[in-house]
This record gives C-alpha cells, sequence and structure tokens, in this order.
C-alpha cells in the first residue's frame, strides 16, 4: 500500500460557498468525482464550508462515497453565527480535529478561500504541525475582478491582496493553464518551481453520439448568464443566418444571471428561437451537450472554462471566441473553431458551417473527445495534482516539539 502524502488533507472551499451551493448549481457531484480520488491519498480529509445545516447531509453523501466514511470530516458553520466570526473561528476548529504535531496540507479549491487558508496554514504551524501549503485556483481572481468591477473598485483591491497573500505564503501555487501560472509567478514572484499547471478535468463517454442522432440545430451555451458572457452576440448571431437555417436553429442558455431579462428582449426582437434553462446538474448537463451540435461560448475571457471542457468532451463542435481562457482549449479545424474577432458574423458564418456538414461537425467532435480524453481524463489531471502536493510536502521541514 503506498504510503499517503500527508495525515490530514483541509480542503477549503471559497468564502461563502456551501455544499448547498455546489449541489443547487449541479457541480457536488462532478467535483466530488474528482476530490474524492485526492482523497484516497491522505489519512484523512477536512472539508471546510461556508453552509449551514443543510451541508451536513450531503457531508454524510460525499462520506459514504470513500472506503472508510468515517475519514472525511465537513466543518460547517453549525454554531450559526456571523459569517466573519466563522471563518476567523475556522484556524481554531481545524487545529482542534487534528492529532499533536500530525501532518497536513492545506488546499483551496479557488483563490477566493485565500484567507482562511492562510490563517490556518500559519495557525498550525505555530502548533508544531508539519504543513504545507497548496493555493489552487481555477482563474486568475484579480484579473477578474478588476475587469468586471474596475480596477480600482473595492473588489478588486481586496481580490489582489488576498490572492497575493495566499500565493505569497504558498508552498506550491496551482493554475490550470500555462498562461495563468506564468501570469502568477510574475505576479508574485514565484519560483516556476513551486508553480504548477493542472488543468480542470472532463469525462469522457466511451460511445460518442453521431451528429446523424443530435438534434440538428440546437446550440448550447452554459454558465453564470453574465454581461462578460456575451450571449447577445451568439443571438445576434443566429438571427444573420438564411432564414431557412435560421428557423432550424435553437439556442440552449443553461444558466441564470442578470442578463436573462436583456437576452430576452433580444431574442423576442430579432425573432430567435432561445431557450432558458436553469442550471442543471452535472449528468443532465453531459446529457443536453450529447443532444448539442454545437457549443458557443463568446466571453471576452475566461479562466479554464468547465462547460467548453465538458462540451468537448461529448462530442459537441465548439465555437468560442479567440479569447484568454479559450485559446488554449480549442484548436481550429481540429477540435472546434476559434473566431478572430468576437462579431456576430463571424459566429453566424461558423455556425452555418457546422450545421450545414455533419461529416464535419462528426470529425471535428470526435477529434475533441479523443485530444480532451488523452490531456484532460480525470485520473490524468487528478496525477498532476497528486504529484503538485507531493512536491510541496517534500519542501515542509518536520515540526519540531517547543522544547526541540
Amino acid at each position: 500500500m503506498q504510503p499517503v502524502l500527508a495525515d490530514n488533507l483541509v480542503l477549503v472551499l471559497p468564502r461563502g460557498l456551501s455544499l448547498r451551493d455546489w449541489n443547487r448549481v449541479g457541480h457536488l457531484d462532478r467535483e466530488w468525482a474528482y476530490y474524492q480520488k485526492l482523497a484516497a491519498q491522505f489519512g484523512r480529509t477536512i472539508l471546510v464550508s461556508s453552509g449551514g445545516p443543510d451541508d451536513q447531509a450531503l457531508g454524510q453523501k460525499l462520506a459514504s462515497t470513500l472506503p472508510n466514511p468515517s475519514s472525511l470530516t465537513l466543518l460547517w458553520n453549525d454554531t450559526r453565527v456571523l459569517e466573519p466570526l466563522y471563518h476567523a473561528s475556522i484556524p481554531a476548529r481545524v487545529a482542534q480535529l487534528l492529532a499533536p504535531q500530525s501532518s497536513v496540507l492545506i488546499l483551496t479549491e479557488q483563490f477566493t478561500a485565500g484567507a482562511a487558508a492562510v490563517a490556518t496554514h500559519a495557525h498550525l504551524k505555530a502548533l508544531q504541525h508539519r504543513v504545507a501549503l497548496v493555493a489552487r485556483g481555477g482563474y486568475l481572481w484579480s484579473r477578474f475582478a478588476a475587469r468586471e468591477c474596475g480596477p480600482d473598485s473595492p473588489q478588486a483591491v481586496l481580490a489582489g491582496q488576498i490572492e497575493a497573500a495566499l500565493c505569497c505564503s504558498a508552498d506550491m501555487v496551482i493554475g490550470t493553464t500555462p498562461e495563468m501560472v506564468s501570469d502568477l509567478c510574475w505576479r508574485y514572484h514565484i519560483d516556476p518551481r513551486e508553480a504548477r499547471c493542472v488543468p480542470n478535468f472532463a469525462i469522457v463517454p466511451e460511445v460518442m453520439t453521431p451528429a446523424s442522432e443530435r438534434e440538428r440545430g440546437l446550440i448550447v451555451t452554459a454558465g453564470n448568464v453574465l454581461a462578460r458572457k456575451r450571449i447577445h452576440i451568439l443571438i445576434e448571431a443566429i438571427a444573420l443566418l438564411d432564414p431557412e437555417l435560421k428557423a432550424a436553429t435553437t439556442l440552449e442558455v443553461i444558466g441564470q444571471g442578470p442578463e436573462l431579462p436583456k437576452l430576452r428582449k433580444t431574442a423576442e426582437s430579432l425573432g430567435v428561437s432561445v431557450r432558458f434553462v436553469p442550471t442543471l446538474p452535472h449528468a443532465e448537463f453531459l446529457e443536453r451537450l450529447s443532444h448539442a451540435s454545437i457549443y458557443a461560448q463568446a466571453s471576452d475571457h475566461e479562466g479554464h472554462p468547465r462547460g467548453v471542457l465538458d462540451a468537448l468532451a461529448m462530442g459537441a463542435v465548439v465555437v468560442a471566441a479567440d479569447a484568454p481562457g479559450l485559446h488554449g482549449m480549442v484548436k481550429t479545424g481540429s477540435t472546434g473553431i476559434l473566431v478572430p474577432t468576437a462579431e456576430p458574423r463571424d459566429f453566424a458564418n461558423a455556425f452555418a458551417g457546422i450545421l450545414t456538414d455533419p461529416d464535419w461537425c462528426d470529425l471535428l467532435g470526435g477529434t475533441a473527445a479523443r485530444t480532451i480524453h488523452a490531456e484532460y481524463g480525470i485520473d490524468r489531471v487528478v496525477s498532476l495534482a497528486i504529484e503538485a502536493c507531493r512536491d510541496a510536502m517534500r519542501t515542509v521541514k518536520p515540526a519540531r516539539s517547543p522544547a526541540a
């Protein structure tokens, strides 16, 4: 039996995120498939959530998937204090769960978990635990906050402060794309040997749905319905198709967000068929992707979007804007089409070419699924994460007793 990486894994969810939230948006089962494999490398897992009583039942459900259910401990706001007070108590509460001088690896699910992770790391070191901190983020929080709220906004300033403190305290920093890792190393003067690229993962089905069995004319897009997603461009693109193809095309928007009322008005004014669907559980989302001819993404920037990965894995042809976070995932003419400019006419041309050529649709979809399986399959991604965690623990010196 292979020795564990550490006695304890402390997985810190983003501040404000609960298991209930993850479950509500359909991500819990998907994400736990990954963390379940990672947890097997540790003697015990402590999952730190911001949730309330609803999380307790979900935690028990997750524990039941492990060979030893008692190896998972859920830390949640069972005292029902205000969120700032709960988060301030996390370091001491984690410490109470640990055996004296045991080894610990703290892992953030996103950089937004940075404050609690850094405080817990410092507290456990002071208690003479052998503890490593791995700062993992799926997207560059500071950059997103600056673009969405303004570079001088309180949100951007806070994101930058927490992100910097986390990355500078970490024994290992993990990003999801080479560009993100390079940016982090430059911003926070991180030694490249202490940073890793561990992409998001995708689950590839054994049997791919051929184009002839998909819903011809079904274009899917998914995620938080925000301005930066630029979903209006997709609606405007469909409006530019020739009348017969336009009538046979439907855009399905899966998700929720503040842009929905505006998008409904745009679709109605342009006479475009758009179905607005609430966020789906991951299994149902994959089922929809298996029926789609195209998955479209017009965002002006992304981290390493799971929706695009899932679409590629399910054999839907991805048509995406050539934007940060997307151009590394989609290879034009091989696994999908990158639209050089985010103009409705460019998306319309790509849509028309795919929807009128089933053979090309099959070729692109099949190549995408094979590529995703090789590069982003869950087993390969977990192995990269394990190696990063192992290297982080190697750099940590053994705990010393106070008398030493």
